[in-house]
Order: C-alpha cells, then sequence, then structure tokens
C-alpha cells in the first residue's frame, strides 16, 4: 500500500512539474513579428522608412536580408559565423535588441550625432543614436574591431 501511495505522489510531481514547465514556455515563446521581402526597396517601402546603409561592408559578407516589424526596419549581413545587424524605427528607444551589460560602454560623436558604443573594450558589439523622429542601432555578433565598426558607423550616421 505504501508502495503505491509512494508511486502516486512521484507521479503527481511530476504532472505538476511538466505543468509549470509548459506554463514558462508560454511566457518565454516570443512570437516573431519580422516580415522577410525580397529587396532592401521593398522593406522600406513596407516600413515606410528609408535607411542609409554603410558605403562598405565587411569582406566577410556573403548573404543580406531586409526585414521589417509593425515599427522597425532591419537589414542583416550575414557570413562566416557571422553577423552585422543594421535597424532603424520611428522613436527614441534601444532598439539593438542586445540588453545584456558590457565591460566597455562609451559615448562619442560623429557630426552631430551623440553615439553610444558597447562592447568588452577589445571589440564592439553595439552602436545607438537617435535624431529627432527616429532611433537607430547598428550590433555584429562576434565583436568587430574598432576602426572596421567606426567605419560603418560613419558612412550611415555622418551621411
Amino acid at each position: 500500500m505504501k508502495k503505491i501511495i509512494l508511486i502516486a505522489a512521484v507521479l503527481t510531481l511530476m504532472l505538476s512539474a511538466c505543468g509549470k514547465a509548459n506554463q514558462n514556455a508560454k511566457i518565454c515563446n516570443i512570437e516573431n513579428t519580422f516580415i522577410t521581402h525580397d529587396s532592401l526597396d521593398k522593406a522600406e517601402k513596407a516600413a515606410g522608412i528609408e535607411i542609409q546603409l554603410p558605403d562598405r561592408v565587411p569582406n566577410w559578407v556573403s548573404n543580406m536580408s531586409f526585414r521589417t516589424s509593425d515599427t522597425m526596419l532591419e537589414v542583416i549581413y550575414v557570413g562566416d559565423e557571422q553577423e552585422l545587424r543594421i535597424r532603424k524605427a520611428a522613436g527614441s528607444e534601444d532598439i539593438s535588441g542586445i540588453y545584456e551589460d558590457f565591460s566597455f560602454h562609451e559615448e562619442t560623436s560623429y557630426g552631430d550625432r551623440l553615439v553610444t558604443l558597447k562592447g568588452d573594450g577589445q571589440s564592439l558589439r553595439v552602436a545607438i543614436w537617435k535624431d529627432s523622429k527616429y532611433t537607430y542601432s547598428v550590433t555584429c555578433c562576434p565583436g568587430m574591431n574598432r576602426d572596421a565598426f567606426e567605419n560603418i558607423l560613419r558612412s550611415m550616421v555622418e551621411s
């Protein structure tokens, strides 16, 4: 009789844990609201936003994709297990999608724009800035050396 009660208790605990795991999965499961487009022109039209892309991109880039959400335009450069992601949206919030703490954090000016740079001191991973109407971000994973990252930023921010 004790064995049956013990087995019933263990099964009850297991089922209870599965129910909680399922509830947590619902909380963590965020819907992807991005739509992929065939070209930058189509993405800009869909978002109602035009974006200034860098004059030159790293030589590791082998593929580009253009995506929009309800409020954002995103261009992703991919290659050699690296990714460069450029975003623009109406507003003034941080739209980088990377909210971790970095050991390196600096504000610097490019032309008349104040840009926040984040990284680990050896490389940069995030740049965010805004103007009177839009907010912007550039992210690179893994990080990129400062000179290369700043060349990308200058061609976007100062133009």
